[in-house]
C-alpha cells in the first residue's frame, strides 16, 4: 500500500510540474488567479517513444474505461508506452490524467482544478485547519480503486504546503519555506 501510496503522489506531483511548465507557472504564485485552461478539440495519440499511432492502438478495454468515466471529457490525448496507457484530457477546463495499465485495467485518475471546484467539505476541514493564513492555490484529486483523495496546495507570504486529505484525515506531505524570507 505504501509504494501505490508513493507512486501516486510521485504521479501527482510530476503532473503538477508538467502543469506549471505547460503554464509557464513557476513556484511564485503570488497574484496568479485560478483560471480554467483552453481546451484542444480533438482526440489525438501519441505511440511508442512519440511514434505516430492512432485510437485504434490504444488498449480496447482502456478505451471502454475511459469512456465510460470520462463521458464530459474533451481535448483526449492518449499515450501509450511499453508499460502503461495514459489519456490526458479536459474536463469544464482543467486537466485531467488517467492511468491504465498494459492490460487496459484502471490504475488511477487525476483532475488538477482550482479552490473553486474543490468539494465544501474538504475545502472547509483545509480552512479550519490552517485558518487564513494560507491561499488554496490550487488542488489534485487523485482517485484510485474505490478511493478518492485530495491533494490540496496552499501557500502564504513565506511557505507553500501540499496537504493530503483522505477519509476525513489530514496530513502534510511538503512544506516549502522561501529561501528569500529568512
Amino acid at each position: 500500500m505504501k509504494k501505490i501510496s508513493f507512486a501516486i503522489i510521485l504521479g501527482t506531483l510530476a503532473f503538477n510540474v508538467i502543469q506549471a511548465q505547460e503554464q509557464n507557472i513557476g513556484i511564485n504564485f503570488t497574484g496568479y488567479k485560478n483560471k480554467t485552461l483552453p481546451v484542444p478539440n480533438k482526440v489525438e495519440v501519441t505511440g511508442l517513444n512519440g511514434s505516430f499511432a492512432t485510437i485504434n492502438d490504444v488498449n480496447s478495454k482502456a478505451v471502454r474505461d475511459f469512456t465510460k468515466s470520462c463521458k464530459k471529457a474533451e481535448g483526449i490525448h492518449w499515450y501509450i508506452d511499453a508499460r502503461s496507457t495514459f489519456a490526458y484530457y479536459f474536463i469544464n477546463g482543467n486537466k485531467a490524467k488517467r492511468l491504465n495499465d498494459k492490460k487496459g485495467n484502471f490504475v488511477y485518475n487525476i483532475l488538477s482544478y482550482p479552490e473553486e471546484f474543490l468539494p465544501y467539505s474538504i475545502r472547509n476541514q483545509v480552512k479550519n485547519a490552517y485558518n487564513s493564513d494560507y491561499t488554496i492555490t490550487w488542488v489534485n484529486e487523485v482517485e484510485t480503486e474505490g478511493k478518492t483523495t485530495y491533494i490540496v496546495h496552499l501557500l502564504n507570504k513565506t511557505t507553500w504546503l501540499n496537504v493530503r486529505v483522505c477519509d476525513g484525515e489530514m496530513d502534510v506531505l511538503e512544506k516549502f519555506k522561501d529561501a528569500t524570507n529568512r
